[in-house]
């Protein structure tokens, strides 16, 4: 059985061997240090993690783990949860290893990222224009009407979560697999599947969106959705930040990027609506919070902006709803 840190160390070399996250391959300090400019996403480090990896002292070099958390998390505090989670050691490795014992579990991490580029492939060669949906909940009408706002330029979108250690709070792949693959699917006349991929999170704010944006470009996608506090925690990014931050490197990241700052309930249109597409004042509109809706469902409640058949199926198929 794979401890956190191991698994996160598999999936740092498949991404890396796989050519998913090649560009962001850190193999010494002047590469960590290219990374200032943002537009590059998160830089990939190999932790010299001696129970997953065989090297020798000469592929070891360091880092400043304050130097890391500035890089990558810009500000604050380094007790903030994503740092925490990703980074225990200012060793890494320029080459490495896997050790036998670990092959199998490699294997599978790659055979599940196989699985998904070929998903996109496949996509592209019926369809034009193919969108991620990144999600780490389980929907509600918010999230809902962000998928069919991306009808409108996408022929087909993929319910694309990453797979790995994640944090507590976080809806477990079990849940998102019962709730996309086996129930949600079906709702859109086959224009939405579900499809994870093994990536590591960094909660890492509006350089994770960019780097999540250049995953999703290298798997094939055309277009990819990024909005309020995306892959934020702890209220520690301000949540406009991701999508202004996409709105200004989109560009050079070479796959279309819809920044929105997510979907509100408006009373007067007695609906939810993207934010900023409708006509009628912000005291009409009502936010709805993911955190309130998880409560609710790990407490067995109905939530109100939330599909019913939906949560039913929830609670009678799911048996582990949230991370621990």
């Amino acid at each position: 059985m794979l401890n956190p840190s191991q698994l996160r160390s598999l999936i740092t070399v498949e991404n890396c061997m796989s050519g998913l996250l090649a560009e962001n391959v850190v193999r010494s300090a002047a590469d960590f240090h290219a990374f200032s400019d943002v537009s590059r996403g998160i830089p990939i480090l190999t932790p010299a993690d001696e129970t997953v990896f065989r090297f020798q002292s000469k592929d070891v070099f360091s880092l400043d783990l304050a130097e890391i958390y500035e890089t990558i998390y810009g500000r604050g505090s380094a007790n903030y949860i994503g740092f925490k989670t990703s980074f225990c050691t200012s060793l890494f490795l320029s080459r490495f290893e896997i050790r036998e014992e670990f092959s199998a579990d490699y294997q599978n991490i790659s055979m599940q990222n196989q699985k998904a580029i070929a998903h996109v492939k496949g996509l592209r060669e019926k369809f034009n224009y193919v969108g991620a949906f990144q999600t780490r909940n389980i929907p509600h009408f918010g999230h809902q009407k962000i998928m069919e706002r991306m009808f409108d330029f996408c022929d087909h979108v993929v319910v694309n979560p990453v797979l790995g250690p994640k944090k507590a709070g976080d809806a477990t792949i079990e849940c998102l697999n019962s709730v996309f693959g086996d129930f949600f699917t079906s709702r859109f006349g086959g224009r939405i599947s579900f499809m994870p991929v093994f990536s590591n999170m960094y909660y890492a704010g509006p350089r994770e969106a960019v780097h999540h944006a250049i995953l999703r470009r290298n798997m094939g996608f055309t277009h990819f959705s990024v909005g309020r506090d995306h892959a934020g925690a702890e209220n520690f990014y301000d949540p406009k930040a991701a999508p202004k931050l996409l709105a200004d490197v989109k560009k050079q990241l070479g796959i279309d990027v819809f920044c929105h700052m997510g979907a509100k309930y408006c009373q007067a249109c007695d609906d939810f609506v993207i934010v900023g597409e409708c006509c009628h004042s912000e005291d009409k509109m009502r936010d709805v919070a993911g955190s309130h809706f998880r409560d609710a469902i790990v407490n067995g409640q109905f939530f109100e902006f939330a599909d019913k058949d939906m949560q039913e199926y929830v609670f009678q198929h799911v048996t582990n709803v949230i991370e621990t």
